[in-house]
């Protein structure tokens, strides 16, 4: 494994070792008749070397870190649980959300849940963020419930059109330059009094996937744009609401960046650059909307994403190693959001799944982290927020009337 993948990514290493606690994933719900765990068991067992992720551990410290093979003890990181009879799964996901990973083997578990509805199941697969991220949960989902004779290059976890090395001019290595330096600095906004509580505050929201398409279409966006125009609306609610004496016109949002190409889907690690937008939160539906169309815009073509990875990759590790732990104690403020889309439909013995939902973590000093997975027509919110800001905890539903605003529904 040391030799076929690249190093680990100074993030990757910080977030294994120091910040164990910074889980993501997904939840699947099946219908069907849930199969004893010991069928998960060996099913996972038969695909490992689909997904070399789940068999890869650390060894070495700061920039002498490489990635190894770890053995994976099935009646460990795979197991069941038995919900009541009208059980709550969101509950059971977020008493998960608060256990630590085995203490052996790498970093992650898959659980089944079942008993809270005749003909239906779910199932939960956590990981260390450290050791994948959306990207790579995505991945994992496609190769354990998908047909095993898809080839990793087309995979939804990755950036088809990075496969194609494309060169990036001057021009778009200076403009990358200038996105990556501005997202590591500290934004400004305003937290007066605040540090991170270390209490966590989950929520979900979920929409039709065209509901978003179809609001940015005419401005020549995607589903992320209307995603993202909804969020700087709903944190400028927030904003207004709880900070009075603010003149902040919203959170500043940072949004994940995909940098994976194909060679590198079942790849352990972080392939996700964040990067800072400015989009007014108060403005008009209309300027909010040409906002983010033209600040995600500047994201989109491979030459300027091959160019974002190229410079996150050229900085030695050694000094990554120093600067990371740096901008991970700021207290910066911005909100992180990220979208995914899972285009496969998956099952599992038949059984199909008919949703699919997102998990993600909140690092300390962030006040929000947004992740969004759209699956079969449905695109899913997960929100997590720090327990210690006042009413974050419904900014949920900010962003659901934000998006029927958006779309000129009634709210």
């Amino acid at each position: 494994m040391a030799a076929r993948y690249r190093r680990p990514f100074p993030l990757d290493v910080i977030t294994i070792r120091s910040t164990p606690a910074l889980r993501i994933g997904a939840v699947l719900h099946f219908t069907g008749v849930c199969p004893p765990v010991e069928e998960l068991r060996a099913h996972v067992a038969e695909r490992l070397a689909l997904v070399p992720a789940l068999s890869a551990g650390l060894i070495g410290a700061g920039a002498g870190a490489r990635w190894q093979r770890m053995s994976v003890s099935f009646d460990d990181h795979v197991r069941q649980r038995l919900l009541p009879v009208g059980g709550e799964v969101e509950e059971a996901v977020c008493a998960l959300e608060e256990e630590a990973f085995p203490p052996n083997g790498p970093p992650w578990d898959m659980t089944l849940l079942t008993g809270y509805e005749p003909g239906r199941y779910a199932m939960v697969y956590r990981v260390n963020h450290g050791l994948q991220d959306i990207g790579g949960v995505v991945y994992t989902l496609e190769s354990l419930f998908s047909a095993r004779s898809a080839p990793a290059a087309n995979s939804s976890a990755v950036v088809h059109a990075l496969g194609n090395r494309p060169r990036p001019s001057l021009r778009h290595l200076a403009q990358a330059g200038v996105l990556l330096a501005r997202s590591a600095t500290s934004s400004g906004w305003p937290l007066p009094g605040h540090t991170s509580s270390g209490a966590r505050t989950f929520r979900r929201a979920a929409v039709p996937t065209d509901l978003l398409r179809e609001t940015s279409r005419p401005y020549g966006g995607s589903a992320n744009d209307a995603y993202v125009a909804a969020m700087a609306r709903a944190t400028a609610t927030w904003a207004s609401t709880h900070l009075p004496h603010s003149d902040s016109p919203g959170l500043p949002l940072t949004m994940g960046v995909n940098i994976r190409r194909p060679d590198e889907a079942a790849a352990p690690g972080n392939y996700v650059v964040g990067a800072r937008l400015a989009v007014p939160g108060h403005a008009t539906t209309e300027q909010r909307l040409r906002t983010t169309v033209a600040a995600t815009a500047l994201l989109k073509p491979p030459p300027r994403r091959e160019a974002i990875r190229r410079l996150t990759r050229a900085v030695p590790h050694r000094i990554l190693h120093t600067l990371i732990p740096l901008l991970l104690a700021a207290d910066h403020g911005d909100v992180v959001c990220s979208s995914f889309a899972l285009r496969r439909p998956l099952r599992w013995r038949g059984d199909p799944a008919i949703a699919a939902e997102p998990l993600t973590a909140l690092p300390a000093g962030i006040p929000l982290a947004a992740l969004l997975l759209a699956y079969q027509g449905r695109s899913s919110v997960h929100f997590v927020t720090d327990a210690a800001l006042p009413g974050m905890d419904i900014l949920h539903r900010y962003w659901l009337r934000a998006v029927r605003e958006q779309a000129g529904r009634p709210v």
